[in-house]
């Protein structure tokens, strides 16, 4: 078993298993922090940020960088915005036979892995993360193309990079977003699941997901072998009263290892607490005739949000008070989540019995309470009046309406933004607008496990080895105090992982090892040997047989034959040299030979025969598809080079 890890952002986890020759890459993450860099995306002309300064520190670039700012304290860039994706370099995506995805969030960069790769493979997700993550990417797309900003100069210069506030020190691998033709692609390749559903990779590789209580449709991942069973567990919420199906632990238990990422940034902070807070705020706004800006995602938590707003306006009192929600996908997102009660709690999919929609929104529209729209047009204009409560889409508010509002109410007293998105920086997020007079919070609302609940979690599942971030269990040792609740001394179960354990590995770029106790193999048996065999009783439901056979193996499967007398074993030993090996191949009229070098492992390729040998310390693999002669041939060029005994 190796697992290799394409991303150091626990938040953001993707990991490659290779399971023999079996590779199955869990996530696809889109990483948001960069765009804090960049300046909002432009709807309309002459916005207080269109004016800026130019950095006097690009001067010393001996060229006219006018599209790198300065202001409120930081440098900003006026480009196309950029993200950061996973460590695509570190992964040959030919190899890899499955990608599945856990939550709508880590299938944002999806097109990358799919589109401008030589993936062939297969790609499993529920069914509301496909149509939720085809939302988002969608409504990525939509805000960058209303508000193209074309690229005027190189900022990824060595002076501008270290001026950026923050960590830019990857700035040369981030990326545009992709298209829209990437993302139908992208998602035309996926296949939907159903929780418990076991797809078989291979006759002794089992994949299955289990509800993670997180989203709608959210999961966390069990890959069952012959004689070991892996665990990845991320962005998984043990709140009780939320909409989603609940966390799965049992299905998480007694795994030999298990992957744990997505914890909360805000352990100390519950989301109830965040709650009562954002709503008292939004009464005491909208009864002081301001207006109430919320960025956020098209789906998640807001589905929660609305139904409690509304509720808490009418127990309150705040009457004909408009609700608006505002993104390219937010009528779908609110009318999808309505017919999904397969996938949410029982309080939700009960209604559905009654019967009744298992959310309010349905009824909250028919009212005209709530009033989805794709954007700011005639049709929002006709509805739009203040004081309102907006939920706009991008938290970031580097583009999509969430700027545009932000732009327009920032200069008002009577206004307040309450940013509840968990993962992105507050001081970051507003500084583009400044000075700001209206109200401003941070006030985030985050359902993911805290460490208490996931300590509780491990010593539920109990895991032979657990591979996590240092970051949560070391609290001595975080960068700084806010990170994960702080740095600390004093060591509890309410501000680290305290694994109890046999073995805990800290994640970090690249391969991390684990030995596999493998104590059966299993095979089939061929028909021929099955009319053969008499069986014997020997506990309640359990027979045994005697045989005798031959095991063939082939691509790591066994089949039991008719039992020959085999010639006396020929045991061969050596170590293989690559250019030897492809000299050999040569001389067997085999041309255009590639050489490539990953991770210790040296990987020849024949060009259109679709025919690979990888030559490592201890293994040599022939990838062959179904040519039997080649097959051969290639066996006999690796022997030829070995000794026998």
């Amino acid at each position: 078993m190796k697992l290799t890890c394409l991303s150091e952002d626990p938040l953001a986890p993707c990991y490659l298993l290779k399971l023999e020759q079996t590779c199955i890459l869990f996530d696809c993450p889109l990483v948001m922090t960069p765009v804090l860099h960049f300046l909002p995306l432009q709807l309309i002309q002459g916005s207080q940020y269109a004016n800026m300064s130019a950095w006097d520190g690009a001067a010393k670039q001996g060229s006219d960088f006018h599209t790198v700012k300065f202001h409120a304290g930081r440098v900003l860039l006026e480009e196309p915005i950029e993200y950061r994706i996973p460590r695509l370099e570190l992964v040959d995506m030919e190899t890899v036979d499955a990608i599945v995805i856990s939550n709508f969030h880590s299938m944002l960069a999806l097109p990358y892995f799919t589109e401008r790769t030589k993936f062939k493979g297969e790609i499993y997700a529920t069914e509301p993360t496909i149509q939720f993550g085809a939302h988002m990417m969608r409504s990525l797309v939509a805000h960058s193309t209303r508000a193209h900003r074309p690229s005027s100069a190189n900022f990824k210069t060595e002076n501008i990079l270290s001026a950026l506030t923050g960590d830019a020190n990857d700035a040369l691998s981030w990326v545009e977003l992709y298209s829209l033709d990437e993302v139908d692609a992208a998602l035309g390749r996926c296949s939907p699941i159903s929780y418990n559903q076991k797809i078989a990779l291979q006759r002794d590789i089992i994949l299955s997901a289990h509800a993670s209580g997180f989203a709608i449709g959210s999961c966390n991942w069990i890959v069952n072998m012959a004689s070991s069973r892996f665990a990845y567990v991320t962005a998984s919420s043990a709140a009780s009263a939320r909409h989603p199906m609940p966390l799965d632990t049992k299905a998480m238990r007694h795994s030999d290892v298990l992957v744990l990422a997505g914890l909360t940034r805000w352990p100390k902070r519950k989301p109830d607490d965040s709650i009562r807070e954002m709503l008292s705020l939004i009464v005491w706004t909208l009864r002081n005739k301001g207006n109430v800006l919320i960025p956020c995602y098209c789906t998640g938590i807001v589905h929660d949000l609305v139904e409690i707003i509304v509720e808490h306006l009418r127990q309150a009192k705040v009457r004909d008070t408009p609700v608006f929600f505002l993104s390219p996908s937010s009528r779908h997102s609110l009318e999808y989540s309505n017919i999904c009660s397969n996938w949410l709690c029982s309080s939700k999919s009960d209604k559905v019995m009654l019967p009744e929609w298992p959310f309010g929104h349905h009824s909250m529209m028919q009212n005209g309470t709530l009033s989805p729209h794709a954007c700011v047009d005639s049709a929002f204009m006709k509805n739009y009046r203040e004081p309102c409560i907006l939920l706009a889409d991008q938290p970031s508010m580097r583009s999509g309406d969430s700027a545009y509002f932000m732009q327009k109410w920032c200069k008002s007293q009577n206004n307040t933004l309450i940013v509840v998105e968990p993962d992105l920086d507050f001081n970051s997020l507003i500084a583009p607008y400044q000075p700001i007079e209206m109200k401003t919070l941070h006030i985030p609302i985050d359902p993911r496990l805290n460490f208490e609940e996931a300590n509780d979690f491990l010593a539920d599942v109990n895991p032979a080895v657990l591979v996590t971030s240092e970051v949560y269990f070391n609290a001595r040792e975080r960068s700084h105090e806010s990170e994960y609740g702080g740095r600390s001394k004093e060591i509890s179960r309410t501000n680290q992982i305290v694994f109890a354990g046999n073995q805990i590995v800290a994640t970090e770029i690249g391969d991390l090892e684990f030995p596999q106790d493998i104590k059966f193999e299993s095979a089939g048996v061929a028909p021929k040997v099955m009319g053969g065999l008499q069986t014997t009783d020997v506990a309640a439901g359990v027979s045994a047989v005697s045989l005798q056979a031959n095991i063939h193996s082939l691509n790591y499967e066994y089949e039991l034959d008719s039992f020959q007398q085999q010639k006396d074993s020929v045991f061969l030993y050596g170590s293989l040299k690559t250019q030897r090996l492809v000299e050999i191949l040569s001389s067997y009229g085999l041309r255009n030979l590639k050489i490539t070098q990953n991770s210790g492992t040296d990987t020849i390729e024949l060009g259109s025969l679709g025919a690979r040998v990888h030559l490592s310390g201890d293994n040599t693999v022939i990838e062959c598809n179904d040519n039997s002669t080649l097959r051969l041939t290639l066996r006999d060029a690796v022997v030829s080079l070995l000794t026998e005994v």
